[in-house]
């Protein structure tokens, strides 16, 4: 099997044999409205499919499109704003062609040559499993349309498909899928009826998705007359966005090319916001944390909407200074959120991507954060967070956790940037004081004063905050925390290897080794950032190995083009959510580190 990526003249291509494709690979591709598509090569989870979002919630309403006669899959190509399935049949080669447009609610399933081939429906909730109450009403109307309406007890949405042919059969029967790979996540259930709808024989489909009749033949009847303008201007857009940089190594410019495209795509607007998903297929909502980690990689090509992502933060923060995990819910408040969104804020000011009123925006919520957070603050003076309000939010940290001493001293030092007071110069000064007192070892960073435990969180300080040791320190500490962490394949691991609590292997939704074990693709391209500023000699082979881990998972593993949530320690492995933003953010930031003169 071959996998392919190809963006204008810039092609990178691998060929696998058959011992190396046990693993499932597929592709994610969404469009600037919150919608999107993913299909793999082997049929295996109940996230795969074509997923619409309306008013900030997610649906399933396509389950599969599969050729009747199923060959061996040769090749599958990632052109960016489409994605190419190459099949051997008995009959031939069959090309299937998947593409979103941008705007409108839909999909355009293309195909070499007219060819059988079957539809089947899974109208749900992406989070609802219920089996009972799903309808589906398939007619034909008027102007040969197939207009299929779906509906249950409290949600409807009407398909509307239209074809190049006339050829087709309505099959109305249940199917039983068995979904391997959520059996293998501990994802329940396992197995699930879908609704094969139709057999179809044509070469072009268009999908269009409305809340009424109407609205689905607009869009069906558009996306199908306008696919060329629609596919031209995806196109022009993806160009304009992604940044060509001289890299060496094919493999890593073709990954970083990748991996912009999969952030692009994670950001979308909803009633007149502009926002950024944590990552698809889970996580489509707006959590604070990952989208502030994770804008920095929109300034340069997306300006408008770093800013109105940050001014959406500063209106979301709380009476006490902190934010929620999750913006269309009153749930837990994080402890981090809040330093990464002005880390971010203070960045852009530092690159001079800022006009006079919004530094005065900045430097007003900045003034107020701190004082309610400083009001707040426990009788040391540190930073602390409660039960799971830290990243590592599968466990709990309460207490005074080192990555957030390192935000509160971005925040204070930004302060005094902003204002010149010098009151906020002498609380940097006093916290740094105190956090090195009580954190540092001479050795390592504690993850708390009472708790030893080495974990990565070491990295997000000397990423957010160097100041706090020295050059020579910050290396006797990296050597030692690289020693317990290091995984040979190229990452780090959340916990000391040595610790009992240490998970080999990924669980799944079973949250073990969540932040115990795994290995997140965002904090070791991070870490590989952190390496390079302080000393790329030294630090070089475990650079290189990272690049080298981050750029495979990107190209050949998972959804192909996008950058997965993690990875199990014992070996590189494409886990987690499928494309997760700060992940592919944080390659962004990493390839563009390692290219500065």
């Amino acid at each position: 099997m071959k996998i392919a990526h190809k963006l204008s003249k810039n092609l990178f291509e691998k060929e696998f044999y058959q011992n190396e494709t046990a693993f499932n690979v597929g592709f994610l591709t969404a469009n600037r409205k919150g919608d999107f598509a993913s299909f793999f090569n082997q049929n295996s989870s109940r996230y795969q499919g074509l997923f619409f979002r309306n008013f900030g919630k997610i649906y399933k309403i396509i389950e599969n499109i599969s050729l009747v006669e199923e060959g061996k899959i040769v090749e599958l190509k990632n052109e960016f704003w489409r994605h190419i399935r190459t099949s051997k049949t008995s009959k031939g080669i069959a090309k299937e062609s998947f593409f979103l447009p941008e705007k409108n609610r839909g999909l355009v399933y293309e195909l070499s040559n007219s060819q059988k081939f079957n539809l089947f429906l899974d109208f749900k909730p992406i989070y609802g499993n219920s089996e009972a109450e799903r309808n589906y009403k398939i007619e034909k109307d008027k102007q040969g349309i197939i207009v299929i309406e779906c509906f249950n007890q409290k949600d409807r949405v009407f398909l509307a498909i239209k074809l190049n042919s006339s050829s087709f059969s309505i099959k109305n029967e249940w199917v039983r899928r068995n979904y391997e790979l959520d059996k293998k996540r501990n994802s329940i259930p396992f197995e699930r009826n879908v609704f094969w709808a139709l057999e179809i024989v044509a070469s072009k489909m268009a999908v269009g998705i409305g809340d009424t009749k109407k609205q689905a033949l607009n869009e069906a009847n558009y996306i199908f007359d306008k696919t060329y303008a629609l596919k031209k201007e995806k196109r022009r857009n993806i160009k304009s966005f992604v940044d060509l940089l001289e890299i060496k190594s094919p493999e890593t410019s073709m990954a970083y090319l990748s991996s912009q495209n999969a952030l692009r795509e994670l950001v979308f607007e909803e009633h007149g916001q502009k926002q950024i998903c944590a990552g698809l297929p889970w996580f489509f909502d707006f959590w604070t944390r990952d989208a502030f980690v994770s804008i920095k990689a929109l300034l340069n090509k997306d300006e408008d909407a770093f800013w109105k992502i940050c001014h959406y933060g500063f209106n979301l923060i709380g009476e006490n200074g902190f934010l929620t995990n999750k913006t269309n819910t009153s749930n837990q408040q994080n402890a981090d959120a809040v330093g990464w969104l002005f880390k971010r804020a203070g960045e852009a000011i530092e690159n001079k991507k800022i006009n006079e009123m919004t530094v005065w925006k900045v430097k007003k919520y900045l003034k107020k954060a701190l004082e309610d957070l400083l009001k707040y603050s426990n009788k040391t003076e540190l930073a602390t967070a409660i039960g799971n309000g830290t990243w590592m939010d599968s466990i709990d940290r309460t207490g005074e956790r080192i990555e957030l001493q390192a935000l509160r001293l971005y925040m204070l030092k930004l302060a005094y940037t902003l204002t010149n007071d010098s009151s906020y110069r002498i609380l940097e000064a006093s916290l740094k004081f105190k956090v090195k007192e009580r954190f540092w070892s001479g050795e390592i960073l504690f993850d708390s004063p009472t708790d030893q435990t080495i974990r990565p969180n070491i990295f997000l300080v000397a990423y957010v905050y160097p100041e706090l040791l020295e050059e020579k320190e910050w290396q006797i500490c990296f050597d030692n925390v690289l020693d317990a962490l290091w995984l040979p394949w190229g990452g780090i691991a959340t916990i000391d290897k040595r610790s009992p609590y240490f998970h080999e292997h990924h669980t799944g939704e079973l949250s073990q080794s969540y932040h115990s074990g795994d290995s997140w693709f965002y904090l070791n391209n991070l870490t590989a950032i952190v390496l390079k500023r302080n000393n790329p000699e030294r630090y070089k082979a475990y650079i290189e190995k990272i690049i080298e881990a981050s750029s495979r998972e990107i190209l050949l593993m998972g959804a192909i083009g996008c950058h997965a949530e993690l990875s199990s320690a014992s070996h590189l492995s494409s886990e987690g959510c499928w494309s997760q933003a700060w992940s592919a953010a944080l390659f962004v930031e990493l390839v563009q580190e390692i290219c500065k003169k």
